[in-house]
């Protein structure tokens, strides 16, 4: 076997992969929805398609979104991010009710 038909990332990917199904079946058992993606790519894809177009999404602290370029993409789809610089919380607009909005704060 030559050293370059070897894929030396794909130990990492498994492992990834693996530790995936396991923290999708924690937050399942939990009650939240939960998806894994291999890739940054498919991650922002599959975070769009949940958030319907014109609902505000609150964004607290997470390096995780900002890093992810969310908070343009969220723009650029007519969606409203709500950005804390603050104490952290989530704020949701539900669509059928545009004059309602839930705050659920964050405790560290």
């Amino acid at each position: 076997m030559s050293q370059a038909s070897v894929d030396w990332d794909k130990p990492k990917r498994d492992f990834y992969r693996i530790l995936g199904g396991i923290a999708m079946k924690a937050l399942t058992a939990n009650g939240f929805h939960a998806e894994y993606v291999e890739t940054r790519e498919d991650a922002v894809r599959e975070v769009l398609s949940l958030v319907p177009e014109g609902a505000s999404v609150g964004v607290p602290g997470s390096v995780t979104v900002r890093e992810l370029g969310l908070i343009e993409r969220l723009e650029e789809s007519e969606v409203v991010p709500i950005l804390w610089t603050e104490k952290p919380a989530f704020l949701v607009r539900w669509p059928q009710r545009m004059d309602e909005f839930v705050m659920m704060p964050v405790v560290p």
